[in-house]
């Protein structure tokens, strides 16, 4: 949680502007908890922590947000480089405890960055015996059941640890579990959220713009008949 923390303090200190969180393409808006590359905006994954699926859709679907598809997980999680090839397969498990391994500066470490952006879905309690090295972790169902189950899948990116009892170290480890281990669509708990994705919609000026274009070249096309 420290280092969480002191990244994403450095990080907007450094910032040019004050509510944004860059990291491997990926950048956070900080006022509106949305992660965009340009293209496709992700909704954090701690807004919905404690929400089914379903529950989540159906309170975010009326904005234009749905379920990531898993070519789109996989996708996302490559884009950090967390030390494994992941694929789109629902029916496959991807990714392990050994996938990362721990660094000396946060700033370079993928996991926590990836953390820093997607927000902290699990943190143990600070009475845990290992409270000065918990594990941090972004958690969250996803999927496309294209194979009809009703099961969906779950992403979990997690930064190095300290496992109790033993004090020993835990690399970071980035998964996505197969369906046959996810959840089902009413499926919650207070560990994960949901994966939540949209298109960013056309800003108001440019939309104006194609559609005065268009209505233009109507009209000069209008003109050309009628002076033939």
């Amino acid at each position: 949680m420290k280092k969480i923390i002191a990244l994403i303090g450095l990080t907007l200190s450094v910032s040019t502007n004050a509510a944004t969180v860059s990291f491997q393409g990926y950048t956070l808006d900080t006022d509106t908890n949305i992660v965009t590359d340009g293209f496709m905006e992700w909704l954090q994954w701690d807004v919905t922590v404690g929400m089914s699926i379903n529950a989540a859709l159906a309170a975010y679907s009326p904005a234009g947000w749905r379920l990531a598809a898993n070519t789109e997980m996989a996708n996302l999680l490559n884009a950090f480089d967390l030390g494994y090839t992941f694929g789109s397969d629902e029916n496959t498990g991807y990714g392990g405890g050994t996938a990362i391994t721990t660094e000396a500066s946060p700033l370079t470490e993928h996991d926590v960055q990836f953390i820093t952006l997607f927000g902290v879905t699990y943190v143990p309690p600070p009475t845990h015996p290992s409270a000065n090295d918990l594990q941090i972790s972004s958690w969250a169902g996803f999927g496309t059941d294209a194979d009809n189950d009703g099961m969906y899948n779950v992403a979990r990116v997690t930064d190095d640890f300290t496992v109790y009892p033993n004090y020993y170290p835990y690399p970071g480890y980035a998964t996505i579990q197969a369906d046959a281990f996810g959840r089902s669509g009413d499926y919650w708990d207070n560990a994960s959220g949901v994966a939540l994705v949209r298109i960013p919609a056309v800003p108001l000026p440019a939309a104006a713009w194609l559609f005065g274009s268009a209505l233009l070249g109507l009209v000069a096309t209008a003109r050309r008949r009628q002076a033939a």
